[in-house]
């Protein structure tokens, strides 16, 4: 009897876990239909002013509930446009540069929404947006007058220390100038000027001096990297230069590629038992019974595996001829492997297991063919290399 009461409690504590959890999962789930299925008035009063304004917008276009929608967009509009004018004069009032870049990008946002919120507000906000475009304006020209007067005075200490990197920060000043429409009557021209200087040249031979046998295939390869994409940095391959306009000669020095050749047997035995005819048999009331005779065949396979290996290194040495340089010396190695098998049988084939094939199963690349495989891929180094310094 006891057994069965305890029995019938575990039962109902079990039932009533189950309830219990039933119920939280039923509540968490009401929570997130009433949150997710909120009006956008009642957002506006929980004070997401944003998600507010923007439901409130969507309703709109859709048509519905114009006159409470219009109302929640106007206030969430309201809201935002004192949350962001408080942002921005905390920014305005930084001695960065970059917080007064992000003041006018708010502006940017907030006139955005007085423009797409009119064709429903009218001409509510109008007088707002006009300070906001007056104000935006300032901070345009002072930032851009700010920006042109760091990148001028830093290409003149450039000039003055023949540092080209120094000139490349006076570059991306003076870029910015332009970029906020600065209208000073020398920006395009220090631009132009400030971005010449600032280039560093590069000189790059590459060769392997032990062995000639693919320098002209090397040649054909790096010479690509004069195509190389970056505003501060020019290579030039194996090029009559002047001297005194080089900033960097690179080196680029290949050893002797190494090629190798690696073999690995299996040895393997199987066996089979085939039917070779068949043997009638006379029982003793007359009648025959036919019975397979059978032979067990053998045979042996011999797999060989021969991989050919070529290994490749180089180095990059860098003569820098001032303080312009950005790149170092550096070492690169490759190798590639090809592999082939060749199947080898001797004894009964009739032994051999399905899918079996002899004789071999391809070829190896040439020597010159892995030459050129390894050249592609320590070029795709090297380049990404010069490109990241």
């Amino acid at each position: 009897m006891n057994s069965i009461n305890l029995e019938q409690i575990t039962i109902y504590k079990l039932h009533s876990m189950k309830t219990y959890f039933s119920s939280i999962c039923i509540l968490l789930l009401t929570i997130v239909l009433i949150t997710s299925c909120a009006s956008p008035q009642k957002i506006l009063n929980n004070g997401n002013y944003e998600k507010a304004y923007k439901l409130a917008l969507k309703e709109l276009k859709k048509g519905k509930s114009m006159t409470k929608n219009r109302s929640v967009v106007s206030e969430s509009l309201e809201q935002i446009m004192n949350e962001v004018m408080s942002e921005s004069n905390a920014l305005k009032n930084s001695y960065e540069l970059a917080d007064v870049e992000l003041a006018i990008k708010k502006y940017d946002g907030l006139l955005a929404k007085i423009e797409e919120s009119k064709v429903y507000l009218r001409d509510k906000f109008e007088m707002e947006g006009e300070l906001l475009k007056s104000e935006q304006t300032e901070l345009v020209n002072m930032v851009g007058k700010e920006y042109f007067a760091v990148g001028s005075e830093l290409y003149d200490e450039a000039i003055g220390k023949g540092d080209k990197l120094l000139g490349q920060d006076a570059y991306l000043n003076l870029a910015k100038a332009y970029e906020y429409n600065h209208d000073h009557p020398d920006l395009e021209s220090l631009l132009e000027e400030s971005l010449e200087f600032a280039r560093v040249i590069y000189l790059i031979e590459a060769r392997a001096p032990f062995d000639i046998t693919y320098n002209w295939e090397i040649d054909r390869v790096f010479d690509d990297l004069e195509d190389i994409n970056d505003i501060f940095k020019v290579f030039i391959y194996e090029d009559n230069v002047q001297s005194g306009k080089v900033d960097c000669e690179i080196d680029i020095r290949f050893d002797n590629i190494d090629f190798g050749i690696q073999e690995r047997n299996d040895e393997r035995t199987y066996k089979e038992e085939i039917v070779t005819g068949i043997e009638e048999i006379t029982n003793s009331d007359g009648t025959i019974t036919k019975k397979d005779i059978t032979e067990i065949v053998e045979a042996y396979v011999l797999t060989k595996e021969i991989r050919k290996i070529a290994e490749w290194r180089l180095r990059l040495d860098v003569r820098s001829f001032g303080n312009n340089c950005t790149i170092s010396d550096r070492g690169f190695q490759e190798s590639i492997v090809a592999a082939i098998q060749d199947v080898q049988v001797s004894g009964d084939e009739r032994a051999l297991p399905n899918g079996i094939r002899v004789g071999q199963d391809g070829r190896l690349p040439s020597d010159d063919e892995m030459a050129e495989e390894l050249l592609e891929i320590l070029y795709e180094q090297v380049e990404d290399y010069l490109e990241r310094r």
